[in-house]
């Protein structure tokens, strides 16, 4: 249930927005490109779009400088959650990996018993196998036609 609405949350084409400016730390301000994020994002109109875009400008979590919309500190810090599930992520299978290696280095003489280590292994590799999923479960889906911004 919680993670139902979590998810439907982060899905919104707001937050989508948000996220696909979060990715490309900023893109190009020009001339009707509100209406075209308005078409890629999936906003049936410009009364469903511009409430949302003043919101993200009103609420601080974009700001327009230099002829760039640039995602805040704010912002960035609304995927807080996602940052730290893909850092735990990369930390987890690491240290999986490390405890790996540790594991064939006691095969060639070490004497400290072998299946703490396999097991140590095991856990962390499953917890960076989850971490992941989890991630990528609640990362807003960005639709393929907002790529052609990132070329701008």
């Amino acid at each position: 249930m919680v993670r139902k609405k979590l998810s439907e949350v982060l899905q919104t084409n707001r937050y989508r927005l948000l996220y696909f400016i979060y990715q490309k730390r900023r893109i190009k301000s020009y001339p009707g490109i509100k209406s075209e994020l308005r078409k890629v994002f999936g906003y049936r109109s410009d009364g469903h779009f511009y409430p949302d875009w003043e919101y993200l400008f009103n609420e601080n979590l974009l700001v327009e400088k230099d002829g760039y919309i640039r995602i805040t500190r704010k912002g960035r810090q609304e995927f807080i959650l996602l940052a730290s599930l893909r850092n735990a992520t990369y930390v987890s299978i690491a240290m999986g990996s490390l405890l790996f290696y540790f594991y064939g280095l006691l095969l060639t003489g070490w004497q400290p018993p072998p299946y703490i280590l396999i097991l140590c292994a095991f856990l962390l590799l499953a917890s960076g196998v989850l971490f992941e999923h989890t991630r990528r479960n609640f990362v807003p889906s960005i639709p393929d036609e907002a790529e052609e911004f990132s070329k701008l």
